[in-house]
């Protein structure tokens, strides 16, 4: 492990819920290829504060943290000052702007906020942990976070993050096998709650001179 990344971001195992898709998280992990991209989806708002905490104050579900720091791929060292937006529906599977009937305010950001990694690339962010919801007569989506990566310098990235044993991770067509991570359980002052680790890789936007 570079020595310039904390020990708290040591990865986390990636993996899926069948033998093939845990087979394809560790081949593609250790190629050190860049994150997978996944669709932005209809619920991205633009301009959410800067801030740690995705969920609103006292919102109910489980507690989750999930850490990581972001990385180049191609110079293989970390990246500061990553700009990550991060967004996700509440514990009941609902996002803040799901009605166009009723949209929010323009200074209402609810489990959506912005975070700047560190002097190392790391970064750290405290929400609950999203629950499913219907997309069509059909379909479920496995509950999942957003995230839009963005860097100067660097290609922009748009994915989501999956977490094992969820439900629906068989069905939901936008789950990838390397998105998704295991969630341990933690306890800590302020009770219970689940800790995962998410890594992030962004290609250059051009080849390294050096």
């Amino acid at each position: 492990m570079d020595p310039t990344m904390p020990a708290i971001f040591t990865p986390t195992e990636s993996v899926g819920n069948v033998g093939e898709i845990t087979a394809a998280a560790r081949a593609s992990r250790m190629a050190g290829t860049p994150t997978e991209d996944d669709v932005i989806g209809p619920y991205y708002r633009a301009g959410a504060p800067f801030r740690a905490k995705i969920s609103p104050p006292m919102a109910s579900g489980n507690v989750l943290l999930i850490a990581g720091s972001i990385w180049s791929f191609r110079r293989r060292r970390p990246i500061s000052n990553c700009v990550l937006d991060v967004w996700q529906a509440d514990a009941e599977g609902h996002y803040d702007n799901e009605d166009p009937t009723q949209p929010p305010s323009r200074s209402m950001f609810q489990s959506r906020a912005r975070l700047l990694s560190g002097e190392h690339g790391g970064y750290e962010l405290e929400t609950i942990l999203p629950g499913p919801y219907q997309m069509d007569a059909t379909t479920w989506r496995s509950p999942h976070l957003h995230f839009l990566v963005r860097a100067v310098g660097f290609k922009t990235l748009i994915t989501q993050l999956f977490f094992e044993g969820s439900p629906y991770l068989d069905t939901d067509p936008f789950v990838k096998p390397s998105l998704i991570i295991k969630l341990a359980d933690q306890s800590g002052d302020v009770g219970n709650y689940k800790r995962g680790v998410f890594q992030i890789v962004l290609d250059d936007d051009i080849e390294p001179t050096v």
